[in-house]
């Protein structure tokens, strides 16, 4: 299987088969914020997010954020989801993959990675030797240097 190449796609984090998952052995779940579970141009942390990371956290998951942006949003979101998170992740680089895995006790095969970036979320996840779960992003609105990334990402998946 290629490192761009997700084992799972799911069309929003909410459509995660928690049951398939928790079969498959998976205990930890890294999730990304910016379009994965949050709009990029947003910072509300709705209800609706908040009852799904309480039920992954009731079906026994470990559920940390793994983010590229920037410190103080991880900090902020991660607070009102109560999990933990990491900022400036450098995803795809898989050391703040590898540093989660370890700091949670759990085997990478364990580990799963959810988000809406081919080459940041998902081939982090691939570098890691983890599971990938791809999303579709939840707003069209990013970064220029992500909407760049946007267009490669078209051709791969052609």
């Amino acid at each position: 299987m290629s490192l761009l190449t997700p084992d799972y796609i799911f069309d929003t984090i909410y459509d995660v088969d928690l049951k398939m998952l928790k079969k498959e052995g998976i205990k930890l779940l890294l999730i990304d914020i910016d379009n994965t579970i949050i709009p990029w141009d947003s910072s509300l942390v709705d209800k609706k997010l908040k009852r799904l990371f309480q039920k992954m956290k009731d079906e026994g998951f470990i559920v940390r954020i793994l983010s590229n942006a920037p410190n103080e949003r991880v900090k902020a979101i991660s607070e009102e989801l109560n999990v933990k998170g990491i900022g400036r992740s450098l995803k795809p680089l898989s050391l703040n993959f590898k540093k989660s895995i370890k700091d949670e006790g759990i085997l990478k095969e364990q580990t799963a990675m959810i988000g809406d970036q081919i080459f940041t979320d998902l081939l982090g996840a691939k570098l890691a030797g983890i599971k990938s779960i791809l999303v579709t992003p939840l707003s069209e609105k990013e970064l220029k240097a992500t909407r760049f990334m946007r267009l490669l990402e078209r051709l791969v998946r052609k």
